[in-house]
């Protein structure tokens, strides 16, 4: 790496909690998750996964930028490539085109193109029995939730690019937003409309400028120190309530419903996959990264026991995939930091995705099989 892109590292490792619990850790942890990588390939990966800033788009409010690197590349047209990546558009006589949607954990935040889920699930269906040539396109964006899935299924839609299968990968970013109905930019645009450009340059100001994260940082644990003995009620606080988690499973369930309408009216196969997260059905021995608390992610700790009640008592289809437990039987760390996969955990997960797509014969709508 050069030295400007080690100190954009650095900068990037002081203001971004994933990537300083990926270092934090020390090599022998990063060695596990990365074998065969030397500590440069490493940093050179997480400088590229974590050096992008988004870019405006019409609807969806932002998504990952274009760009060119030695472990991520995102094409143009919005989708990062895959392993034995297909033409775009894709060839509807000759291709089986799948289109994957999702947050970080479908784009493959910390991991390279080839050890996404996308990019596993491309391999895993190379040795099904179809009678088109499979490819996969992974539209996984950061911060994204279903509803701006739903939102860009339709875009593409609209644009004339229909896919044979859309799968959706969900859970951990569902619950990420409880209580908030919009995207992680939606304060953003609702200060710029509303005109307030004071709030929108203090809060670049506290990204860019250290000095202000140290003032930050110290008020943050003068508070604490004060509220110590307080500890169990400000636990209390942050516990989200029943009716806020049920909220957000109605929501996804809406959004799902909403999806497989238009997918129908396009005859395109959908496919719904719950996500594993490791607040729920993982051995917390295996994860050093929850050493500084789960943050927002700890609503899916709450959410997904509920969720799991939720998909035993309503059928949500053949077309529904719980994977939420795979992980549950792990003897390894499976998670490249708190909440992103590592490539064990990407081709785990693939696999049983690939599995569950033959064993439930969802290839057949498009008379694949």
């Amino acid at each position: 790496m050069s030295r400007h892109e080690k100190r954009l590292l650095n900068r990037i490792y002081r203001k971004n909690q994933f990537i300083a619990d990926t270092i934090r850790y020390g090599a022998d942890l990063l060695d596990s998750l990365y074998p065969g990588m030397t500590r440069d390939d490493i940093s050179r990966l997480l400088y590229e996964t974590w050096s992008r800033p988004y870019v405006f788009e019409d609807f969806t409010h932002f998504k990952e930028q274009p760009f060119k690197g030695r472990y991520v590349n995102v094409d143009e047209n919005g989708f990062r490539l895959s392993s034995h990546q297909g033409i775009w558009p894709p060839d509807k006589e000759k291709d089986y085109s799948i289109f994957v949607f999702g947050s970080s954990s479908a784009f493959g935040y910390g991991v390279s193109d080839s050890e996404t889920v996308a990019s596993f699930l491309q391999e895993g269906l190379l040795k099904v029995d179809l009678k088109r040539d499979p490819f996969v396109y992974n539209f996984g964006r950061g911060h994204y939730n279903s509803t701006q899935e739903r939102i860009l299924f339709e875009k593409l839609l609209e644009e004339g690019h229909v896919p044979d299968m859309a799968l959706f990968l969900d859970g951990q970013n569902q619950f990420f937003y409880y209580g908030d109905n919009g995207t992680a930019l939606s304060s953003h645009f609702e200060k710029l409309l509303r005109g307030d450009l004071g709030g929108l340059f203090l809060k670049e100001l506290r990204k860019r400028f250290s000095a202000l994260r140290f003032l930050r940082d110290i008020r943050r644990r003068i508070k604490r120190l004060y509220t110590r003995g307080a500890g169990l009620q400000r636990r209390e606080r942050g516990t989200p309530d029943l009716a806020g988690l049920m909220k957000v499973i109605e929501r996804y369930t809406i959004n799902k419903r909403m999806i497989e309408a238009v997918g129908a009216a396009f005859n395109v196969q959908t496919v719904f996959v719950w996500e594993p997260t490791p607040g729920y059905e993982y051995d917390l021995l295996l994860h050093p990264f929850v050493k500084g608390g789960f943050g927002r992610h700890g609503y899916s700790r709450e959410g997904y026991p509920l969720m799991k009640e939720y998909v035993e008592s309503h059928d949500l289809g053949n077309n529904f995939l719980w994977c939420a437990d795979i992980g549950k039987d792990a003897k390894e760390p499976l998670y490249a930091d708190l909440a992103h996969y590592s490539p064990r955990m990407a081709a785990l997960l693939a696999e049983v995705i690939c599995g569950l797509l033959e064993q439930r014969n969802l290839f057949s709508r498009a008379g694949c099989r």
